[in-house]
């Protein structure tokens, strides 16, 4: 059966031609020619209304829609009295076999029409009688066709500018269209794009309310913000306990209505904002004192239609305009700056998820007012809808070598609920802008539908207003060519002209009549996550749970018991033994260690490490622990021996055993991720130079010259 888009008892401002059409053409299939009948280029129509709004402006004369399976057209374009005789006589022969048809005169001259037809089981004749028309009236190709691709009924012609008005009775015809459409099949599903046209269509954001509550009730609205549940406001709590109602500065002005409605909306509305279903609510009002909420109290059907619907639609429209700090803006401006040389030297498709990642964390320090954010992989899964954590390590990464500094060091895994990586960015090195900052800020990816991608994001986000821009500028704004200055590509700016009508369709960008695009001043989305992405985060609050634990599977738990037992062995043995024979190994060991080699030395140091953390030991908490529990004259000692070792070794050995103690310094305050500090990441971490100078490693009676090898 055909959808039913415009129902005969439409609103009165819609005509029946219009209602004709939005059955007859396929939604979003149409487009805007000329007065040369020519296609205007770089405009996109989304659908009927909207363009409609462009015939007139620029080059966009009227716009050619396509008619749905089950319905062509007739194109007699044959001017006076022969025409209207091949018109009568296709109209006729639709008559005699029952054929739903209407006509419609073409707008150019006397004698061209348009004859629309159903061809439900007479599309194998149509051809025939086009051939036969054709030959009778000695007329060509051309001047009596058979297409699906035409113009609508409510459209005006091209160039004469008037809508010509169907014939014959035009509610007739769409009262018998409809009833056509009762009885035809449905249509065979279209090939599944990358954006579905059913994403148009909302999903209601309604639930069924629970208890006691009559049928004629309507369904009580879920807020879209989900919030926790808290307790209500004092004076709110104080109002429903004793029934006096707050203090209001407004109460006592002129014109303001300050009776029990109003206030029993605002307690409602507090409600909503902290967290507090619709049986919650009403199970608070129904206990709450006799001279609170008395109004609500007496229907809960008409409190819940013209109470708690309208608190809940105020609290999902409501947007506060974020205010940025200026100092803070300033520093991410010029982040951007850095971010757009360092997109630059990836390959194009590496470029989009290095850009979300990178606008997410920025606006995440605008929100914040600090220049030093934590980066915690699962929020950025959940906020960038990037699903690959190894691709947001690999941005993260980027982003610490080229645009700031990545603090490794601030995950402590005895902490890990409250912390995790954390980036920093750089504060301005110029004057800071006397400008306010911008406030209108796009929803993170995680509020699109899910078919979108981060294309679509990246373009949202770059979209004007209120000045349109070209496909061509936003494709090498959003760096989709192959360098700075190249000309972007046919096949880049026709990818992004797609990703501007998908955007389109659902309400987020606007098309003028001469190709120019901009964003809406509001956008039809809200800043909670979208329905899409439920599985995502449920998918997140798992691993989550399963990292905080301890442990993410049985095995890992079975595999930290046992290296728990075995270290409880190791310790028994070892105490067991006779001091005598514990020096004694502890110097074969020592010497064992300084026989070998630098690489042996780092490579046992590194599978030690390893070792370690897998057993869950924090390394550098027990290396100061065991130098903490010398005395100050064991402490002086162990530094003169190691000064007498290091004078006894070559300039060459010095300096390998300094890189292979700093490169240990930096992978273990990497959080133990092995080789990333020989992957050219800039940790912003100093060397352990220092720390080995300053009586712990490099002697400090050394030239400075041997220290400055060492760098």
């Amino acid at each position: 059966m055909l959808p039913r888009l415009a129902a005969p008892d439409a609103p009165r401002h819609v005509s029946i031609a219009t209602r004709l059409d939005e059955v007859l053409f396929e939604a979003g299939a149409w487009f805007a020619i000329d007065a040369e009948n020519r296609r205007v280029p770089g405009v996109s129509v989304a659908s009927l209304e909207q363009g409609k709004t462009l015939i007139g402006s620029g080059r966009v004369a009227t716009l050619v829609g396509r008619l749905r399976a089950g319905f062509a057209v007739f194109d007699v374009d044959v001017e006076g009295v022969m025409g209207e005789a091949i018109t009568e006589h296709l109209a006729a022969w639709c008559r005699d076999r029952g054929v739903w048809h209407v006509v419609r005169p073409s707008g150019g001259s006397s004698g061209r029409h348009h004859v629309f037809v159903s061809t439900r089981s007479v599309e194998a004749d149509l051809a025939d009688l086009v051939a036969h028309t054709r030959a009778a009236w000695r007329v060509g190709r051309t001047k009596v066709d058979l297409r699906r691709d035409v113009r609508p009924l409510s459209c005006p012609h091209r160039r004469s500018g008037q809508t010509p008005a169907v014939a014959g009775d035009v509610r007739a015809a769409l009262a018998s269209l409809w009833q056509l459409a009762e009885t035809m099949p449905s249509p065979p599903p279209a090939p599944r794009r990358r954006i579905a046209r059913t994403s148009q269509r909302r999903r209601p954001m309604r639930q069924e309310v629970a208890g006691e509550i009559s049928g004629r009730e309507q369904e009580a609205r879920v807020p879209r913000r989900k919030r926790p549940h808290r307790p209500l406001e004092d004076k709110w709590a104080t109002y429903l306990a004793t029934g006096r109602r707050p203090a209001w500065k407004r109460a006592d002005e002129p014109g303001v209505d300050a009776s029990n409605s109003t206030y029993e909306l605002m307690c409602t509305a507090s409600m909503v904002r902290a967290g507090w279903t619709h049986e919650q609510a009403w199970q608070a009002i129904k206990a709450a004192h006799p001279d609170a909420m008395s109004h609500a109290r007496e229907s809960r059907q008409r409190w819940t239609r013209l109470v708690w619907r309208d608190a809940v639609a105020s609290d999902d429209t409501f947007a506060p305009a974020p205010t940025i700090d200026t100092a803070v803006w300033a520093a991410t401006q010029e982040a951007r700056a850095r971010l757009r040389a360092c997109a630059w030297r990836l390959p194009v498709r590496q470029r989009a998820s290095l850009l979300v990642v990178a606008e997410v964390v920025l606006r995440r320090m605008e929100t914040a007012g600090s220049l030093r954010v934590p980066v915690p992989e699962r929020d950025l899964v959940l906020d960038t809808t990037i699903r690959d954590r190894a691709t947001i390590r690999r941005c993260l990464r980027l982003l610490g070598r080229d645009v700031g500094t990545l603090h490794r060091d601030a995950l402590d895994v005895v902490k890990k609920t409250s912390t995790s990586f954390e980036f920093e960015i750089a504060p301005s090195q110029g004057e800071v802008c006397e400008i306010p900052p911008p406030s209108f800020h796009t929803p993170l990816p995680s509020a699109l539908p899910g078919a979108l991608t981060l294309h679509h994001w990246l373009t949202l986000r770059a979209l004007p207003h209120p000045t349109p821009t070209t496909a061509a500028s936003l494709t090498s704004r959003l760096q989709r060519c192959t360098s700075p200055g190249a000309t972007p590509s046919a096949h880049a700016v026709r990818a992004q002209r797609q990703v501007l009508a998908d955007l389109q369709s659902l309400g987020l960008a606007r098309c003028d009549a001469e190709g120019g695009w901009s964003r809406p001043e509001h956008l039809p989305l809200t800043p909670s996550p979208h329905v899409d992405h439920a599985s995502v985060r449920a998918q997140v609050a798992q691993e989550r749970a399963a990292w905080r634990s301890g442990h993410r599977s049985r095995w890992e738990r079975e595999r930290q018991i046992a290296h728990r037992e075995l270290r409880e062995r190791h310790r028994h043995w070892w105490a067991a033994l006779p001091p005598a024979q514990r020096r004694e190994r502890l110097r074969a060991l020592a010497t064992r260690f300084d026989a070998s080699s630098v690489g042996e030395q780092s490579a046992l140091k590194r599978r030690l490490r390893v070792r370690d953390r897998e057993r869950g030991i924090d390394c550098s908490a027990r290396r100061e622990a065991w130098w903490q529990a010398h005395t100050p004259q064991q402490q002086q000692e162990r530094v003169d021996a190691r000064l007498q070792r290091w004078h006894r070794l070559s300039h060459p050995e010095q300096v390998a055993h300094a890189r292979a103690w700093s490169e240990h310094r930096r992978e273990e305050a990497d959080g133990g991720r092995d080789g990333w500090s020989r992957w050219g990441d800039s940790t912003g971490i100093t060397p352990a130079v220092t720390d080995l100078s300053s009586g712990r490693g490099l002697p400090r009676g050394r030239p400075r010259t041997e220290v400055r090898a060492l760098r």
